[in-house]
């Protein structure tokens, strides 16, 4: 992906002589975009293939907005990116579509979210923020009653929390 980023900068450097002093910010920029539309890629072929593709966009859009809240580890190169990301995926798909959801789960869950959040971010920067946003979407989860985006937020809330 670097050598790719690299090539791309070099001739938008070349047709862009104001952007000269830039070149770090463009070549990182290109390597996270690139990198970024591989993970996506894959994950909308694959859901093509599986037919998920409406399941696999919510999950992946409410992962995405999580993880700007909470955080998350970062892989060293690429292609472990690339392996852990589509791996966090299937597993969140598989949970998606193997749990069944009551009343009586969806606050047991949601209970269990919010001890596991306390417990992981009680000494982290910002902890209040981030328990806070987990609290508030549990509870639009439990406002939804068990619909498909009640189940989405949650899978979500849960792969993007213990994966921090």
């Amino acid at each position: 992906m670097e050598r790719i980023s690299k090539k791309i900068a070099f001739k938008l450097l070349k047709y862009n002589s104001g952007w000269t002093n830039q070149e770090e910010v463009l070549l990182y920029s290109i390597q996270v975009l690139l990198e970024k539309s591989v993970v996506f890629t894959s994950l909308v072929l694959i859901s093509i293939i599986s037919d998920t593709i409406l399941e696999t966009l919510s999950i992946y859009l409410f992962m995405s907005f999580f993880r700007n809240f909470i955080g998350g580890k970062h892989a060293k190169t690429f292609w472990k990116c690339f392996l852990i990301s589509v791996g966090i995926m299937l597993l969140a798909l598989v949970l998606f579509f193997s749990i069944s959801l009551t009343l009586f789960s969806e606050i047991s869950l949601s209970l269990l979210l919010f001890l596991i959040a306390v417990l992981l971010f009680r000494n982290s920067e910002k902890a209040l923020k981030k328990i806070g946003m987990v609290v508030v979407f549990l509870l639009l989860a439990l406002i939804l009653k068990n619909t498909f985006l009640s189940k989405s937020i949650l899978v979500s809330l849960y792969i993007t929390v213990l994966t921090k």
